[in-house]
This record gives structure tokens, C-alpha cells and sequence, in this order.
């Protein structure tokens, strides 16, 4: 008998309960989480800020409340640093975030336009770490949303103004344009942004808390077009740490800090001129004094985290911010956790029925996202 068949064999007389069991031990042996033993022996290979950074992560509140999905993430990110450096993550660990090598028909059907502009990039470009397939794969989503820019002034205006330095940070695989060089995390940001000027412009925010920021993608494009603003963001590493680099690299000028707990984010918030940016983990945000950012923002990762996360940053949204924006997927499920949410039920967002709603709309890009901008106060 073939091996296959009698794998089929096997699997066939297995009891349905046995083989959900036999499935799940599976699956922790593939997707490996991080944890303080593993972690103890490689965190001499990296860098001290980002050791610092783990160190108090993992003995954190923050690391219980993340999902098992993230905790393998991080493990796969921080694998991915040790291997390659900081200096080429946008070739690597940037996957998880917003370099993408895959789409689908229904998350680029709001980027199809039927009036081109005439910049034509070179979408065979073959960049570092990606195969050619992945490589034309993501240069094809480069050029549908600089056709959605190039259609909007207000966008092109923030395309001609926003440098790409930061953007390109890292690696980051990129396209020449008479634009300067163009990555998706910039086109995405853009997009956003335009989503969110109305507000920005008759609001005039100053400060800003970025909930899970991911390589730092939004915060280095809303600071290119407002220097003024006062940016925090509550991450976890290595993410937290990537963004760091990336606008220490962006605005060599800023005060940039992690904030490593709750005295020294109190001297911080009585001395708000001595600093630029601030990250912190997570539960660090109930220290900041009631309604003091004007704008909360949580881009592609509320649909990641935990039901006890989710709800933690809708409260710290509505007693610490007067605005909340979130962009979640419509529909999706966490791997290994076997959540299952959909942006038809904001309340497994935490999401109050005393909040005024600005809009809820389906995101330009990706179609099969959906945002929110709601006032909380």
C-alpha cells in the first residue's frame, strides 16, 4: 500500500475528537511561539535598545493578552532580524505588515479605474528577497494605487510633498517614478490619509496615539505633512522597534523615545516638549491624563489581538482620545486562536453606542477592508 493511502487509512479510522487533538499538537509543533525560554537563548545576538524592549515586554501584561498567533509572529519576526539585520527587514519580517506579494480580485476592486494617468511604472522589476513572480505581484499593486492617486489632487499634492526616505528605509522594495521612489506602504498611507483629511484639516489634531503601528508606516507619512504633531504609539517588539529605527531614520531631527514604564511616561506627559515620539507598550496607556490625544488610530490590527485587547483599546479610546479611526478586515479568522470576527459586529471592537459615528465605510484599498472614524467624546 502507497504511503499516501495509508495516511488516507489512518486519518478514515481516526475518531473525529483524536484527530482535533492529533491536529492541534500538530500545529503547536509548526507555529512555535515566543517565550522567556526561547528568547533567554538569542537575546545576546541582538541589539541592547531591542533586548530592553523584549525583556519588559515579555514580563508585561501585554505579552498574556496577545494572541498565540502574534506570539508566533514575533518569534518568526525576531528570527528574521537575527538573520538578516534591521537594515533589510523590508525584505523580510515588512511581510507582516504592509508588503504584500498576493492580492485577490475582491481586495483591488476599488483600485481599478478606467482613467490612467500616464506615469507607467516598470512593474518587472525583480526586487532583493523576492522571487520574480512576488516581485511582478507587487509592483502591480504599486501601479493600481498610483493610478488611484494620481486621480485624486489632494492625494497627488501628498504624494508630491511626503519624502520617501523613511518609506524606502530598510529595503523596502521600491519602483522609480518622476515621483521619487514608491513603495506600498507609502501608497497605502496616502490612500488613508485622504480618507481621513476632512477631519484632519477642520480638527487641526496635534495628538496622535497609534495602536499597534506596525514598521511605523502611517506615523512617518502623517509627520512628513504636519512636523507639529505629537506621536505615540503603543506596540510590542520587534514591531515596536522596527518603527523606531525607521523614523529615527526618517527625522533624524526628533526626540524619539520607548518608554519603559510608568514614571518615566509621567515625566514625559508633565514635560510634553521633550519629546517627539514616544513608544510604549500597551498598558502603559492608562497613565496618560483623560481625553489627551485628539486622534486614536488602529490600522490593520484590532482584527489580530485577543477580545480582552480589542476591548482595552476601545476603552483607552474613549476615556483618552476625543477621535477613534480603525480599518479591520470584514471578515476574517485568527489562526491558531480560531476567532472569527467581522466588521458587520463592532461590538467585538468594544465599540459604545454613546460614540457619534463620522463614517463607516469600505476601504479603497484593501476592498475587503472596511473603516471607522468615530468621535468619543
Amino acid at each position: 500500500m502507497r504511503k499516501d493511502s495509508i495516511r488516507k487509512f489512518l486519518v478514515n479510522i481516526t475518531p473525529p475528537i483524536l484527530r482535533s487533538v492529533l491536529i492541534k499538537y500538530k500545529d503547536r509543533k509548526n507555529y512555535l511561539e515566543i517565550d522567556k525560554k526561547y528568547w533567554s537563548n538569542i537575546r545576546e545576538s541582538f541589539e541592547h535598545e531591542l533586548t530592553i524592549m523584549v525583556d519588559t515586554y515579555l514580563d508585561s501584561d501585554d505579552y498574556a493578552q496577545t494572541t498565540k498567533y502574534w506570539r508566533y509572529l514575533l518569534r518568526r519576526n525576531l528570527e528574521s532580524i537575527r538573520e538578516f539585520g534591521v537594515e533589510t527587514f523590508g525584505q523580510h519580517a515588512a511581510r507582516n505588515y504592509y508588503t504584500w506579494t498576493e492580492f485577490s480580485e475582491e481586495s483591488i476592486k476599488h483600485l481599478r479605474q478606467d482613467k490612467v494617468q500616464s506615469e507607467n511604472l516598470n512593474i518587472f522589476t525583480k526586487h532583493n528577497g523576492f522571487s520574480f513572480s512576488e516581485s511582478i505581484k507587487h509592483n502591480i499593486l504599486i501601479q493600481l494605487q498610483l493610478n488611484l492617486i494620481l486621480n485624486n489632487n489632494r492625494a497627488r499634492h501628498y504624494l508630491q510633498t511626503i519624502d520617501s526616505a523613511g518609506f524606502t528605509y530598510g529595503g523596502h522594495p521600491q519602483l522609480q517614478s518622476k515621483y521619487g521612489n514608491l513603495t506600498l506602504d507609502l501608497l497605502s498611507s496616502i490612500i488613508e490619509i485622504d480618507g481621513l483629511s476632512e477631519y484632519i484639516e477642520s480638527k487641526s489634531p496635534k495628538f496622535f496615539l497609534e495602536i499597534g503601528a506596525g514598521s511605523g508606516r502611517s506615523a512617518n507619512a502623517i509627520l512628513e505633512l504636519n512636523s507639529e504633531i505629537k506621536y505615540v504609539i503603543a506596540d510590542i517588539p520587534p514591531a515596536s522597534y522596527l518603527a523606531m529605527s525607521r523614523l529615527r531614520y526618517a527625522f533624524p531631527d526628533k526626540k524619539i523615545y520607548f518608554v519603559f514604564d510608568s514614571s518615566g511616561l509621567h515625566k514625559c506627559i508633565t514635560d510634553y516638549q521633550s519629546w517627539d515620539i514616544l513608544f510604549v507598550l500597551p498598558s502603559l496607556l492608562i497613565h496618560f491624563p483623560p481625553k489627551f490625544f485628539d486622534l486614536a488610530l488602529a490600522i490593520d490590527c484590532l482584527h489580530e489581538m485577543s477580545a480582552p485587547m480589542r476591548n482595552f483599546f476601545a476603552e483607552i479610546a474613549s476615556s483618552k482620545s476625543s477621535y477613534y479611526y480603525f480599518k479591520i478586515w470584514n471578515s476574517t479568522t485568527i489562526p491558531l486562536d480560531n476567532l472569527y470576527l467581522s466588521s458587520q459586529n463592532l461590538t467585538d471592537f468594544g465599540c459604545k453606542s454613546d460614540w457619534k459615528n463620522i463614517f463607516s465605510r469600505s476601504c479603497k484599498f484593501p476592498s475587503n477592508f472596511s473603516e471607522f472614524l468615530f468621535e468619543t467624546s
